[in-house]
């Protein structure tokens, strides 16, 4: 794969997703350590020394933090749920072996090369956790998925940490394609990640493969 830029040595990022309402938009804090892996978020900078787009946000923006062991439950609560997973996998709710497994690989401070390796996000808003955005390094690049809770859906969750992580995953794992699996009934997920971007290509065991990618399609 086409290699981009190694992120610097401890830069802290703040990024809020642009394109859509103020509420839906995702402020993400986090630091590169020099290896490419995550460093805890980066404290929050004064109002003062914000970009003026900061400061015109009316609503609570959605804040992007490394997945940690307190977002557990939050994330089994989804994985559990028939709605939320109705569209994950073979639509079955995950049992706890399953949870742990997936969880504790996300947790695992693994190198980012390593084939496998995860990296969890949670997305808050007013300190509630409202997301889980996931990313797993393939052999030609790197599968993002996000799930969000019936609740806090039709509220612009899902667009909002894809455009984070559009603007994260690149450089954390050095790479410049992006793969998301739908299921062809999901519309809604098909549309969110179409405005976004993604092409679809072929259908992989009933799913239909999404690509995304720095610079011109190349409909791999």
């Amino acid at each position: 794969m086409t290699a981009q830029a190694a992120p610097a040595a401890k830069e802290a990022n703040e990024y809020i997703a642009g394109g859509e309402p103020a509420q839906n938009r995702a402020v993400v804090q986090l630091e590169f350590t020099q290896n490419g892996g995550l460093a805890r978020p980066a404290p929050s900078r004064s109002k003062s020394s914000q970009p003026e787009s900061h400061q015109m946000i009316s609503a609570p923006p959605l804040r992007l933090k490394p997945f940690d062991a307190a977002d557990v439950p939050f994330f089994t609560s989804m994985a559990t749920d028939p709605r939320v997973t109705k569209y994950v996998g073979d639509g079955r709710t995950w049992d706890q072996a399953t949870i742990a497994e997936k969880t504790n690989n996300a947790l695992r401070d693994a190198p980012l090369n390593e084939l496998g390796v995860a990296r969890w996000f949670t997305a808050h808003r007013d300190d509630q956790p409202v997301g889980v955005f996931v990313s797993t390094r393939r052999e030609s690049a790197v599968e993002i998925g996000y799930w969000v809770p019936p609740e806090r859906w039709g509220q612009g969750i899902a667009g909002a940490m894809i455009d984070a992580g559009l603007e994260i995953i690149p450089r954390l794992f050095n790479t410049n394609i992006l793969i998301a699996h739908v299921d062809p009934n999901n519309a809604a997920s098909a549309r969110v990640l179409t405005r976004r971007g993604f092409h679809t290509t072929v259908r992989e065991n009933g799913l239909d493969r999404y690509i995304w990618q720095v610079g011109p399609f190349a409909g791999r």
